[in-house]
């Protein structure tokens, strides 16, 4: 079984956040929570897998008894750990399933450092997948009638899944253009910005194909300069704004509606959502 059909599998647990633990079963991944220099690691043994993920020697103990509780399975995992874990099972699935030697065969190996970083982003779309799985997206926005291009929305579907604003949002770029087409969101989009000293840079962008043609350059780039400088970052916690006329090259909107909220104390970080008025038209 691959790994879209496993994570298909998994999806099949409709209580959210989706537990972890089947998943680390079916790949015969015994998961083990200790000190570590790195975040997590995947160890062939007899028969299966080992996963060891990063924890101090206080939370050893709870963290084992919450991930072997049938009713938890690592749902209560933070948004880092589980992340970890499921990017750490993606890796299983670039193993044969059994070696001569009764051990996984790993099929699949970089040498190179840009193979390697290949490896890694496969396996980072994988855990987004596994952890957002496309169908309870769509479905729990319907059922919850969700106005997605709102930062409670957005908020909301972070606790609901428990990942990070950065792990929803490369998701939600994936699935805007299907969440449009049925009607489940208006032209728009969602960005996590972050300031550095006098510049504002876009981390992750997800946008409907309305919001993607306003920025899109030749050669399908994005331009997001007509966006970034005209969104007044104010310190505080939250805040909306209108631009009566956002431009990017040749195109226009007649209003945009912009909302902004701050994740951090240091106000480094803000999750931006833009409501657009209409359609881009030539100018």
């Amino acid at each position: 079984m691959n790994f879209a059909q496993e994570a298909s599998a998994h999806a099949e647990h409709t209580d959210l956040p989706l537990p972890l633990r089947p998943l680390a079963d079916s790949q015969r991944a015994t998961v083990r929570f200790q000190p570590l220099l790195v975040a997590g690691r995947i160890a062939v043994v007899d028969g299966g897998f080992v996963v060891y993920i990063r924890a101090s020697t206080r939370e050893v103990d709870t963290l084992h008894a919450c991930f072997d509780d049938p009713r938890d399975g690592g749902r209560s995992l933070d948004v880092r750990r589980r992340f970890t874990l499921a990017h750490e099972l993606a890796h299983s699935f670039l193993f044969d399933d059994r070696g001569p030697d009764d051990l996984p065969r790993k099929p699949v190996a970089g040498t190179h450092a840009s193979e390697l970083a290949a490896l890694e982003r496969v396996c980072n779309e994988a855990a987004g997948l596994v952890l957002v799985p496309d169908r309870l997206v769509s479905s729990y926005i319907r059922t919850n009638a969700l106005d997605l291009l709102s930062y409670g929305a957005v908020q909301a579907l972070q606790d609901k899944f428990r990942v990070s604003p950065d792990v929803l949002i490369i998701r939600l770029a994936k699935l805007l253009p299907q969440l449009h087409a049925a009607d489940l969101i208006e032209h728009g989009g969602i960005l996590l910005i972050e300031r550095r000293a006098d510049t504002t840079a876009v981390q992750h962008i997800a946008l409907t194909p309305d919001a993607y043609r306003l920025f899109e350059r030749k050669g399908g780039a994005l331009d997001l300069s007509a966006l970034t400088t005209q969104v007044p970052l104010v310190d505080s916690q939250s805040h909306e704004c209108r631009i009566p006329c956002l431009y990017s090259t040749r195109r226009a909107i007649q209003e945009a509606v912009v909302t902004v909220a701050w994740l951090s104390r240091t106000n480094e970080r803000a999750l931006v959502t833009l409501r657009l008025k209409g359609s881009p038209q030539l100018v």
